[in-house]
């Protein structure tokens, strides 16, 4: 990892918010390299694949990313700690962490799939997470807590509803992957946290994951909230009330049902309850 240079303190203004530091420093950073990591990668340069011990793949861009974002936090933010996917740990003791996932759907962007990745970065507070980025670096469009605003819940039963998911044979046992996709309108595959845009767009009514890591499921909670999306787990357990514990982040594992409105959620996990 890099060395940082020597931080120089010195007096904020009062308005120098956490978001306006994401907006203004980490997004556009994040978003530079991984532009041009994929173009590199799409005109045939070779971004250094490997397996990580989970098997899951990670690239230079995962990783370079990540360092970019590390060293400006650190450089901004001395006293906080992070939480990233490549690089794990630093002063996670600290009230204020930031939660990195660099490249959420690195096998999405491996396979030229643009629709199907992003960068997210969020910030906890004594394990709350109380801001939120989930931006699309292919069109450089920003979901922020801080910026979003509170939607009208849908109201359409699962019949009629699309959701939004990774891969559901995957994440979730055969009974309630075919049940989910027999009960739906439509299951839309391959989109990470893309599927978040996709609820919060419109463009579907509700996401469902499971086994995510702190770092995907952290960013993404105040962006859900503050859109105005009901957040369950598959023990019916409201999101809003999670205090997320940092040291357990290697190996803790989260499931998600983010729906337009309270009646869809219960829906999806009443299905889910049916077959388990």
């Amino acid at each position: 990892m890099r060395t940082h240079a020597p931080y120089q303190f010195e007096k904020k203004p009062p308005d120098m918010t956490y978001s306006k530091f994401i907006e203004t420093a980490l997004v556009p950073q994040a978003t530079a390299s991984l532009q041009s990591f994929y173009q590199k990668y799409c005109d045939g340069v070779d971004i250094r694949v490997e397996a990580k011990s989970d098997k899951t793949p990670a690239s230079i861009a995962d990783r370079e990313t990540e360092k970019i974002l590390r060293d400006l936090i650190m450089n901004e933010y001395p006293d906080h700690g992070i939480w990233g996917e490549e690089f794990g740990a630093y002063q996670i003791d600290k009230d204020i962490i930031w939660v990195l996932d660099p490249l959420d759907g690195t096998r999405e962007f491996l396979s030229k799939y643009p629709d199907g990745f992003g960068n997210l970065i969020g910030v906890l507070d004594k394990g709350r997470a109380v801001e939120g980025v989930i931006t699309d670096p292919t069109r450089s469009v920003i979901y922020s807590s801080e910026m979003i605003s509170k939607s009208e819940g849908n109201v359409k039963p699962l019949r009629d509803s699309v959701v939004a998911c990774t891969n559901v044979e995957h994440m979730f046992e055969a009974d309630f992957a075919e049940a989910l996709k027999g009960g739906a309108n439509k299951v839309v595959p391959k989109l990470n946290c893309m599927g978040v845009v996709h609820v919060v767009d419109g463009r579907a009514d509700a996401f469902v994951e499971d086994d995510l890591c702190l770092h995907d499921i952290a960013p993404m909670l105040p962006v859900m909230m503050k859109a105005g999306l009901t957040v369950i787990d598959f023990d019916g357990n409201d999101y809003a009330e999670t205090i997320f514990d940092v040291t357990k982040a290697s190996h803790e594992r989260y499931g998600v049902i983010a729906a337009a409105s309270p009646d869809l959620a219960n829906e999806i996990l009443d299905l889910y309850r049916s077959v388990s």
